[in-house]
């Protein structure tokens, strides 16, 4: 088990490092394709666990500016790295017995893990494609024990045309550059604030569970 654990971190080690070979050579050697390299390592970052940086104003930037085939397949490549590690850590954090009793007996939780055998890659594959939250999917994944190539590559297949018709899209109708840095902005303090709300819900739930340490 330990080998294997290891065996798969070593080839995804391997393939970024491929990954970051290619992007330091179009660095260095094709200037006007640096956006491309910028693309990829965001994407990357916007798609871990979940992220309050947001995917969609950067992409259909990029999309206007290169090809939409070029954005899907580098965006679909960053999405399937980033679904990687998530898998790997979030797993190891479900399976812990501490984590494992706060969910495992819980109604919501195993209504959602039926509801989710019945068909799992095609909703993996529904929530890449689609604007609809894809987190609760990495959770069920990683939770329900479903095959790990196979969580990847329904990742890959749906966020890859997601993002071609994106960017095409951004590229027909050439979003003006200002509208996507305030899309940006708001998109990024609402998860932030968000995330703040979040924290402090639990904070202050934290007093609660550690009263009376002696009983």
């Amino acid at each position: 088990m330990i080998f294997l654990f290891k065996r798969k971190w070593l080839i995804f080690e391997f393939i970024f490092f491929i990954c970051c070979v290619i992007s330091a050579i179009i660095w260095k050697f094709y200037p006007p394709y640096r956006g491309l390299v910028k693309y990829f390592f965001y994407t990357i970052i916007s798609h871990l666990y979940i992220s309050i940086f947001p995917h969609e104003p950067v992409l259909l930037y990029y999309g206007k500016i290169y090809n939409s085939f070029a954005i899907a397949v580098i965006g679909g490549i960053a999405a399937t790295l980033a679904g990687f590690i998530d898998y790997e850590t979030i797993y190891t954090v479900v399976k812990l017995k501490s984590v494992k009793k706060f969910y495992s007996d819980a109604k919501l939780y195993k209504k959602a893990v039926d509801f989710f055998s019945k068909a799992p890659f095609l909703m993996i594959f529904i929530a890449a494609l689609t604007p609809v939250p894809f987190y609760p999917f990495k959770f069920l994944a990683t939770a329900s024990d479903y095959p790990e190539n196979r969580y990847l590559f329904a990742l890959f297949v749906g966020r890859t045309p997601r993002y071609f018709i994106l960017a095409y899209t951004g590229k027909i109708i050439n979003i003006p550059n200002w509208i996507l840095i305030v899309a940006f902005v708001i998109m990024f303090l609402w998860a932030s604030i968000k995330k703040f709300q979040e924290f402090m819900k639990n904070r202050k739930k934290m007093p609660s569970r550690v009263q009376n340490p002696k009983h």
